[in-house]
């Protein structure tokens, strides 16, 4: 779960799609395994979920693609995307309820990509 601060800025939101490749590749190689499952957080947005039109992450959209291309073109990763249904405690991060819900999403998925070895 992370990209929030990348959407801060053009030039590292730009960049998203191939740090996160990069990412992924090297905690695969520092595992030693080529297929490790990786699943990964859509990244939301405080201010639209209240219905404002000036997002909190000016570039969270290009995160939200390039998160959603990396999990598409990984056999081996997945999105999940329930994060856009939580509430906030504050205008960074999630409620507990958001974050307990998070933690089910992130196992079912992973026990989802173990399942398809």
């Amino acid at each position: 779960m992370q990209g929030e601060s990348d959407a801060g800025h053009p030039g590292t939101a730009a960049d998203y799609d191939d740090n996160l490749r990069e990412m992924i590749g090297l905690l695969r190689a520092a595992m030693h395994a080529d297929d490790l499952p990786v699943v990964m957080g859509r990244i939301s947005d405080s201010r639209l979920h209240k219905g404002e039109t000036t997002p909190r992450w000016k570039h969270g959209e290009i995160i939200r693609a390039a998160q959603a291309e990396v999990a598409l073109n990984d056999p081996n990763a997945t999105l999940v995307t329930s994060t856009d249904n939580y509430d906030y405690s504050d205008p960074s991060h999630y409620d507990t309820a958001g974050y307990l819900d998070l933690g089910t999403k992130f196992a079912e998925a992973m026990d989802e990509l173990r399942q398809d070895d």
